[in-house]
């Protein structure tokens, strides 16, 4: 054994050293990424919804409240998407890092405005448009390229994108996050009541 190592010396640098860099490395990553707080704040999203001009349903905040209007409009969206498309709106629950769906009823009122008692509740707390938390999170969308040799020729390739929070190189998946084109941010919810 002695005389394997004398002889292999350099071998066994070569194959050991960048091992033991990649465990280095990976620890102070995971450590790192470990020593970010979990976020502290709700988190409002859509899916299914493209803000452009011709889609019926508009999603703003206005004075920290949600509001959804609808007018209809003329002609058709995006090539292969129909409007109006009823928004489907997701709560990020801090607590379990999943989101559950946001129902609402979407019938107009006389003024174009969606009223419906569940977006009077979620509309008492503060709705934050920044696109940071408070607590320094960020939502984005991360998507998932499903491809490989057979799945390219013979287009079984899927592109799925779900929603992430992302903080100092800490990223949380967003579980229950619908597989769609993407979503897209609307606002973090204030639960303080401030």
């Amino acid at each position: 054994m002695k005389r394997f190592l004398k002889e292999n010396y350099a071998l066994i640098a070569g194959v050991t050293l960048p091992l033991i860099l990649m465990i280095l490395f990976f620890l102070a990553g995971a450590v790192s990424r470990a020593s970010v707080p979990d976020p502290e704040y709700d988190a409002l999203f859509v899916a299914n919804y493209y803000n452009i001009n011709n889609n019926s349903y508009k999603i703003r905040i206005e004075d920290g409240k949600l509001v959804i209007s609808y007018k209809p409009a003329d002609g058709r969206g995006p090539v292969g998407f129909d409007y109006p498309a009823k928004p489907e709106l997701y709560i990020f629950d801090h607590a379990t890092l999943k989101s559950r769906p946001f129902v609402i009823d979407y019938t107009p009122s006389a003024d174009g405005r969606i009223m419906d008692s569940a977006l009077d509740n979620l509309n008492k707390n503060k709705m934050l448009d920044s696109p940071v938390s408070p607590d320094g999170y960020t939502f984005s969308t991360d998507y998932d390229y499903n491809s490989g040799l057979f799945s390219d020729m013979f287009g079984f390739g899927r592109n799925r994108a779900a929603g992430v929070l992302r903080k100092d190189g800490r990223n949380i998946l967003i579980k229950n996050s619908p597989y769609y084109y993407g979503a897209s941010f609307v606002a973090w919810i204030d639960r303080t009541g401030t």
